[in-house]
């Protein structure tokens, strides 16, 4: 694969600049898928971030979930969030979707993550006693200072924990891990897939042209993106699930994960797609020798069922 097709499926993918792209794939070991996976305690981060944004109560219009690009490093990589008139908006969903609220049977956003680092517009986020961060850049830092302000003063007035930079675990987190922890369990069995769509958020916004995007989670091994379309502007159900797909089906290993797909104004009936996954890397990887050229991607048949 030549390095200009490889910079291409990337951004087709992940929204990366071509020069962004270019630079990341240059400096990728031989041998190396395109986008790396993530394992472990960063896939559930990953995983638990898209989650907090599929939760949240908002309809996009131009891009899938507000991300303007994914850099799919194999270690902390970054979210950049598109600039945004309702700058507020955006803090909030970080804010109160991300880190958790309320208490023990009804706690929302994450369990875990703490602020690493803030500045310069960024965010680096962990959870507890991990390795695993996220940066997430295009916060505006007026915003989020004003935010965390918010949370701070709304903490004090219910008497609980600001948990954004609390050290350890609040009471009501250990909380709703000890009624809860099964939730857990689910989530981590569906991480792979949750860190695999993150990395790909924006095969939604090139597998077709669609008026607006909502979003949603069931169960917990359900990720749910709800899109509206001109009738004029559709594409076949099969050929866009197959665009929808295509980049799973690179390297993928044997588990069971759910991809759930309604779609709405072309009477076609909502689908549920068990993907087999365990997603250990999707996107053709850089063969051995020097460069990119001289050999084709091979793909996983029969990976995708």
């Amino acid at each position: 694969m030549h390095l200009n097709d490889a910079v291409a499926v990337c951004r087709r993918y992940t929204g990366e600049t071509s020069a962004g792209a270019r630079a990341r794939i240059r400096d990728l070991p031989s041998g190396s898928p395109l986008i790396p996976s993530a394992g472990g305690d960063q896939a559930f981060l990953e995983s638990e971030l898209l989650r907090a944004l599929l939760e949240h109560p908002t309809t996009y219009t131009t891009r899938p979930l507000r991300i303007e690009r994914v850099v799919p490093y194999a270690v902390r990589p970054v979210i950049r969030f598109a600039e945004d008139a309702d700058a507020d908006g955006l803090t909030d969903l970080i804010s109160w979707g991300l880190f958790p609220t309320g208490g023990e049977h009804d706690l929302k956003g994450v369990k875990g993550p703490r602020i690493l680092d803030a500045k310069h517009g960024r965010i680096d986020v962990g959870p507890l006693g991990t390795s695993a961060s996220v940066r997430l850049e295009g916060i505006p830092e007026r915003s989020w200072r004003e935010a965390e302000s918010v949370r701070a003063r709304m903490a004090a007035k219910w008497k609980e924990t600001a948990p954004s930079r609390h050290p350890v675990l609040t009471p009501a987190e250990l909380a709703f891990i000890d009624a809860h922890g099964w939730f857990a369990d689910g989530w981590r069995r569906a991480a792979s897939l949750g860190s695999a769509l993150l990395r790909r958020i924006h095969i939604f916004r090139s597998g077709t042209t669609w008026l607006d995007l909502a979003a949603f989670t069931k169960h917990t091994t359900t990720f749910g993106f709800r899109l509206t379309f001109a009738e004029s502007h559709g594409i076949p159900h099969d050929a866009f699930i197959e665009q929808l797909t295509h980049p799973l089906r690179y390297r993928v290993g044997r588990g069971h994960a759910h991809l759930r797909l309604p779609i709405r104004r072309r009477r076609m009936p909502d689908l549920v797609r068990r993907l087999r996954t365990g997603v250990r890397a999707a996107g053709p990887s850089i063969p051995d020798g020097k460069g990119l050229r001289g050999r084709r991607v091979q793909r996983c048949p029969g990976c995708l069922r």
